[in-house]
C-alpha cells in the first residue's frame, strides 16, 4: 500500500536549448512535488545546452537536482543518465516543454497498486488551445511500414484504464526497474523519434503491461524543441528511417513480414517516380544499423513470452479499473 506522503516518485526531465519554453512548464513540476509528498525529487537533465537553460533552472529552482552532460548524448541516453541517478522506484518522464494541467498522483498511485507487472503509463496530452493531442496509440500498417495513431474515443470512461500500443516518451510514468532491465531507450533510434514505441513493445513482448490513463493531463508543445534545431526533411528522413528499425527489431510475425518486404520493395521501385528521394536516405541509413538492430534483437527475442499477433489486438480493449 503506497501512502500518499511516502516519496515513490522521481520526476526526470532531459532538455536541450529550452530558455525560451521552459518558464512555461517548470513551475506547473515543481507545484506538483510541493503538493505531493509521493514526489520525491526532480531531475533536470542538460544534454550539454549553449542557450542558458541549466544556469536558469540552477538560480530559479536551487532544489531541482541538475544534472549536466559535458556532451549531447541525445534524448534516450539523456533519459538514461537522469533515471540511473533516480533515487525512486517510478519514473515520471517527461519533456521540457510539458505542463501539468491535473493531479497525475492519485491516479497513478491506484494504477501502481492495482497492477503488479505495469511497465508504463501514457498520459492523455492536450495542445495550447486545448485540443486532443495524444492519447490512447494505435498502430496501423501501410505500404510495408506501421505508422501510429492517436485513438480519440471522446468517451474514455471514469476510472478506466486503457490498453495503449505504446506510453510516450515525452509524459509517462514508467518502473525504474524495469527500464534498467531493458536498458533504456535503444541508441538505433538516436537522435528522437520511436524509441518510446520500442521501449514499450519489448516491454510487452516481456509480459508487462502498458497502459493509457486519461485522468493523467497535460499540455504539450510536441516537437518544439527538436524542431528548433532540426529542418524539416531530416526529421522526415529520421522518421521514415526509424519506422524500419522498429520493423526490424521487433517483429517475428511471418506474415507481417511478407507484407513489409512486399511494401517495401514496390516503395524501393517507385519512390522515385513520386519524388520521395527522402525514402532512399532513410533506407540507406537503416541499413547501415543492421548489425546493431540483430545484435539488439538477438539479446530480446530470448526473453519474449508475447507474440506479435496478440500485441496487434491493443488498443482494441479497455482494462476497466475496479471490476472484476
Amino acid at each position: 500500500m503506497i501512502k500518499a506522503d511516502t516519496p515513490v516518485f522521481s520526476v526526470v526531465i532531459p532538455f536541450y536549448n529550452n530558455r525560451a519554453i521552459a518558464p512555461a512548464c517548470f513551475p506547473t513540476v515543481v507545484r506538483l512535488r510541493e503538493k505531493n509528498g509521493a514526489v520525491g525529487e526532480i531531475i533536470a537533465v542538460d544534454d550539454c545546452s549553449t542557450d542558458g537553460t541549466a544556469a536558469w533552472i540552477h538560480e530559479s529552482y536551487p532544489d531541482v537536482k541538475l544534472i549536466t552532460n559535458e556532451r549531447n548524448i541525445g534524448f534516450g541516453q539523456a533519459c538514461l543518465c537522469g533515471i540511473r541517478q533516480a533515487a525512486y522506484a517510478w519514473i515520471i518522464l517527461l519533456n521540457s516543454d510539458i505542463k501539468i494541467i491535473s493531479d497525475i498522483i492519485t491516479p497513478l498511485i491506484e494504477d501502481i497498486q492495482k497492477h503488479p507487472d505495469l511497465f508504463a503509463v501514457s498520459f492523455f496530452s492536450f495542445d495550447e488551445k486545448g485540443g486532443e493531442f495524444e492519447g490512447r496509440k494505435k498502430i496501423i500498417p501501410k505500404t510495408g511500414l506501421f505508422k501510429t495513431r492517436n485513438n480519440f474515443s471522446g468517451e474514455y470512461g471514469e476510472g478506466v484504464l486503457y490498453d495503449t500500443f505504446y506510453a510516450c516518451g515525452g509524459h509517462m510514468l514508467v518502473s525504474r526497474e524495469k527500464f534498467l532491465q531493458l536498458k533504456g531507450f535503444s541508441q538505433v533510434f538516436k537522435p528522437f523519434y520511436w524509441e518510446d514505441a520500442d521501449i514499450s513493445y519489448r516491454a510487452m513482448k516481456r509480459g508487462w503491461q502498458v497502459f493509457f490513463d486519461p485522468r493523467c493531463r497535460v499540455e504539450h508543445g510536441h516537437s518544439s524543441s527538436i524542431r528548433q534545431e532540426n529542418r524539416e526533411r531530416i526529421i522526415s528522413m529520421i522518421q521514415t528511417r526509424n519506422k524500419m528499425l522498429f520493423f526490424w527489431k521487433n517483429i517475428s510475425s511471418p506474415l507481417l513480414w511478407l507484407r513489409h518486404t512486399a511494401g517495401m520493395l514496390v516503395r524501393i521501385a517507385t519512390s522515385w517516380i513520386a519524388g520521395d528521394f527522402i525514402f532512399y536516405r532513410a533506407f540507406g541509413s537503416a541499413i547501415a544499423k543492421v548489425p546493431q538492430v540483430c545484435k539488439e534483437r538477438s539479446v530480446e527475442k530470448i526473453l519474449w513470452c508475447k507474440n506479435d499477433r496478440e500485441l496487434f489486438r491493443i488498443g482494441k480493449t479497455a482494462n476497466t479499473m475496479g471490476k472484476p
